[in-house]
């Protein structure tokens, strides 16, 4: 994909892009790899310390406890994480089309 640079230059583009693609391609790969290891390892912690208080409050509020109980407490702690993260998930859309730039069609914060 070639971006236009400050002075409309679609060749310094290609050459910038390039330069990307070949000399630090490995360190490149290497950030996505290890981002997507820390963003998986903290939202899996995140959501867990949301589901893991559901739970213990539907045991409470449903004493004394049974096996179904407990059952239907951790299918209760998943579906408050789930909905945590569908909010998540939501929030970083938006976030992401607000700070996403066009050019050309389309929408545009820039006027």
């Amino acid at each position: 994909m070639l971006a236009a640079q400050a002075d409309g230059s679609q060749q310094d583009a290609w050459r910038w892009n390039l330069y990307i693609n070949v000399v630090i391609a490995g360190v490149a790969s290497a950030m996505v790899n290890t981002s997507q290891q820390i963003g998986g390892s903290l939202g899996t912690a995140l959501l867990n310390t949301l589901a893991a208080p559901a739970a213990t409050h539907y045991v409470a509020d449903h004493l004394p406890a049974t096996a179904a109980f407990a059952a239907q407490a951790a299918v209760d702690g998943y579906a408050v994480a789930y909905w945590w993260g569908a909010g998540f998930f939501l929030g970083g859309a938006i976030i992401a089309a607000l700070l996403f730039r066009r050019i050309g069609h389309g929408i545009s914060l820039r006027h």
